[in-house]
């Protein structure tokens, strides 16, 4: 019968094993050498040789055996490292231990434990820029700084790769955590100095208290990240305590990423499409592309229900090349030059692979690209100036047109209008509410005319509403339109009828 399985030696016993392999290699090689010496002619070079490979391996098999060791005293199931080899400091693993054993001491004194979950704020910008070895300095230069402005019996831990978690034990007032992780957030934002050049940092941060936000360690951890993903959503970095409306708020934003993503996988998405036309004769020139999610319960869900949070979680790429094939393929089947304009988003410009989603949407549908037009906003420039210049040169390449969306709404640089070769200006409509009332705002429209036509690039009016409107944009010099008395938003059903019916009285 055989005997018990044997567990692995213990690390610590590696190095006793090696040198025992390597004594009793020793040991054999010196007694073939002594062999050799007392042997005849025949035998003695045999025994010297054997000794020589002998001594050889003494010097060899140490370190194999120390290596082997290791590895046998580390089985399947051992439990992860508990300090991160980057920064040193311990990881999530060993972080759970330490807040197991802080919110049991801390229940017997009757002391308060506050959690701080931080998020570098836009940190692959830093990596992008300074390359991976100066991002993994910064982030060592970060946990520095971060160990270095708390207690020693202050755990400090590294959850992922720019999140860090901070427990503040031995807590008597809340503010206190606040009070901390604003300090915090000041040393991070502090300039690091890489060999690249200098950067600076911003952290949002989330923050849960024990006892009164949860007990159980595990759940406190939860909490305190729940809060940093409120303050995620905040456009600048943001400080933010749990808060039970913004648990029930996050849950039922869960609920809906998750959703969207079921509604992805089963096509609940169609698309709507607004005329534009000529203001002079109306003649039809084209369509824009509006997504709606027709959900089975809700019905349609208007996009600002959903297009941030598809942003946010980045399900607008597969969802915006899902419009851009569907869009592409629509547009095949009308006939003439008639246009179609599809929105596109700053996650979209920033991903890669977009230039090549749209060459093959319209190698797939057969559309001739300068059938195709992409609107994009100012806010993108601004953000991802580098990285868009190099997509809009990409799809313009193609020979797509590309519009400026919402002109004079964001930044309104004139740098950018001479910088990218936009095909398109399309004036956001909130000039269009007091064209008439206004004179200043007439002077406005006027002058965004007057460039674009100095800069060789169409204008369109969105928001067209009334007949005043139209005429006035006429006498200015604007030659198209799209809004609520040129076309509402319609399925790709009636957009098709429409093309049809307007048609019709030209074939005569």
């Amino acid at each position: 019968m055989a005997g018990p399985l044997r567990s692995a030696p213990p690390a610590e016993a590696a190095p006793l094993l090696a040198g025992a392999a390597g004594l009793l290699l020793l040991g054999a090689a010196a007694w073939l050498l002594a062999l050799g010496r007392s042997a005849g002619p025949e035998d003695a070079p045999l025994l010297s040789t054997g000794a020589a490979l002998l001594f050889a391996f003494a010097g060899i098999a140490p370190f194999a055996v120390y290596r082997l060791a290791r590895a046998g005293a580390s089985p399947r199931g051992a439990e992860p490292d508990l300090h991160d080899p980057l920064t040193g400091l311990p990881t999530q693993s060993a972080l759970r231990g330490r807040l197991e054993e802080t919110a049991a001491l801390s229940r017997r004194q009757g002391w308060k434990v506050g959690v701080l979950v931080l998020n570098l704020r836009r940190f692959r910008d830093v990596n992008a820029a300074q390359g991976r070895a100066g991002g993994d300095l910064a982030l060592r230069l970060i946990a520095a700084r971060l160990r270095g402005a708390v207690r020693l019996e202050d755990p400090v831990a590294r959850l992922s790769g720019d999140r860090f978690c901070v427990v503040q034990t031995a807590l008597q007032d809340p503010a206190d955590a606040l009070r901390l992780a604003e300090r915090l957030a000041a040393l991070v934002a502090e300039p690091l100095d890489l060999p690249g050049g200098t950067v600076h940092a911003t952290a949002d941060i989330g923050i849960a208290i024990a006892p009164d936000d949860a007990e159980e360690p595990c759940l406190l951890l939860t909490r305190a990240e729940d809060a940093l993903a409120a303050a995620r959503g905040s456009p600048t970095p943001a400080i933010l305590c749990f808060a039970p409306e913004r648990e029930a708020a996050l849950r039922r934003t869960l609920e809906l990423e998750a959703e969207l993503r079921i509604a992805i996988a089963e096509g609940q998405f169609q698309l709507h499409w607004q005329p534009q036309r000529r203001l002079s004769d109306g003649e039809l020139l084209g369509f824009e592309a509006l997504l709606r999610w027709n959900h089975p319960t809700r019905g349609m869900v208007p996009p600002d229900a959903f297009i941030p949070l598809a942003e946010k979680t980045g399900l607008i790429v597969p969802l915006g090349a899902w419009v851009i094939r569907t869009a592409t393929a629509e547009t095949a089947g009308w006939p003439g030059a008639l246009k179609a304009g599809v929105n596109l988003s700053a996650i979209q410009l920033r991903a890669e692979g977009l230039v090549e989603t749209v060459a093959a949407a319209l190698a797939a549908s057969g559309l001739p690209a300068h059938r195709l037009e992409l609107e994009v906003t100012e806010s993108m420039l601004v953000e991802d100036g580098p990285q868009a210049a190099r997509v809009i040169g990409g799809l313009q390449a193609l020979g797509v047109s590309v519009a400026l969306d919402d002109f004079g709404t964001g930044w309104s640089s004139l740098a950018y209008l001479r910088r990218f070769a936009f095909d398109e200006l399309k004036i956001d409509r909130q000039f269009l509410r007091d064209l008439e009332a206004d004179p200043r705002v007439e002077a406005v429209v006027g002058a965004i005319l007057g460039m674009g036509r100095g800069l060789g690039m169409r204008v369109v009016a969105e928001g067209v509403e009334t007949r005043e409107q139209a005429d006035r944009l006429l006498a200015l010099g604007c030659e198209r339109g799209q809004g609520w008395l040129l076309g509402r938003p319609m399925p790709a059903e009636q957009a098709r009828a429409l093309i049809a019916a307007e048609a019709a009285p030209a074939a005569a």
